[in-house]
């Protein structure tokens, strides 16, 4: 019983892991930008998908599903996107993340189009 019980467990690991990858994207190609693991998880999301609600964003940054902890707060998420934003514009000071009024957040497809740009020639 206990190995149907670990195969099912790295069943469901597998499952999480191809999950989380359609959520963040292939976050890997953002890190040589000089920005953090966790701000290229969420530039990753950004760059697959419209817009990014705050609890998209909890999904993505806790990605644990052990937490139980409710994840973090819109203050926490407005800071990292705060901060996401401040070292893409050392990059490029074009580059946009929005706000979506009472919603989340955007990054437009001009900012998309340059990310995309320089990720191409890295």
């Amino acid at each position: 019983m206990s190995s149907d019980f670990s195969t099912e467990n790295e069943a469901l690991r597998a499952r999480i892991a191809e999950l989380e990858k359609i959520i963040s994207g292939d976050h890997t190609r953002y890190q040589g930008l000089g920005i953090t693991a966790r701000d290229a998880v969420i530039l990753g999301a950004f760059m697959r998908r419209e817009a990014l609600t705050y609890e998209d964003m909890n999904v993505i940054i806790t990605s644990d599903p052990l937490d139980d902890s409710g994840g973090l707060g819109w203050d926490a998420i407005r800071h990292l996107v705060s901060r996401l934003r401040s070292r893409l514009k050392v990059i490029n000071p074009l580059i946009e993340i929005l706000p979506v009024r009472t919603r989340g957040y955007r990054l437009p497809p001009a900012s998309r189009a340059i990310i995309a740009e320089i990720t191409k020639r890295r």
